[in-house]
């Protein structure tokens, strides 16, 4: 009897460590997994502070050209300044009109008078 007590104890023990090997191949494999995530989450963070300072330089050049446009936008002329810089525009219209009508009449009068020694219809004569 003694041995049978011997015995089922012995198988009792031996299940119990069955039990708690398999619970620790089971804790490992968390552990391998845990470590795994970790690997994956150190080379996300080092990815996304390498982006981070991409787009913080980007954003630095962006500002520094708005600083330089808000540069030139302060020397330009506002309100009524601008309303008479208009105005002057407006008054030198018809004059630009009329040298434009001119300077056409004048290119247009050259091109015949080119033409017309090319082709021979008229000779030059000097004295």
């Amino acid at each position: 009897m003694n041995e049978l007590n011997y015995s089922a104890s012995h198988s009792t023990l031996e299940v119990k460590m069955d039990s708690v090997v398999a619970m620790l191949e089971r804790i490992e494999a968390k552990v391998v997994r845990i470590e795994d995530r970790q690997r994956v989450a150190e080379l996300a963070s080092a990815r996304l502070e390498a982006e981070t300072a991409i787009l913080n330089a980007k954003a630095d050049r962006a500002h520094q050209r708005l600083d330089k446009h808000d540069e030139l936008l302060s020397g330009l002329p506002a309100g009524e300044e601008l309303q008479a810089f208009c105005e002057r525009v407006r008054r030198l219209e018809p004059p630009v009109k009329l040298f434009t009508w001119l300077g056409t009449g004048l290119g247009i009068s050259l091109l015949a008078l080119l033409w017309a020694i090319f082709t021979h219809q008229v000779r030059l004569v000097f004295p």
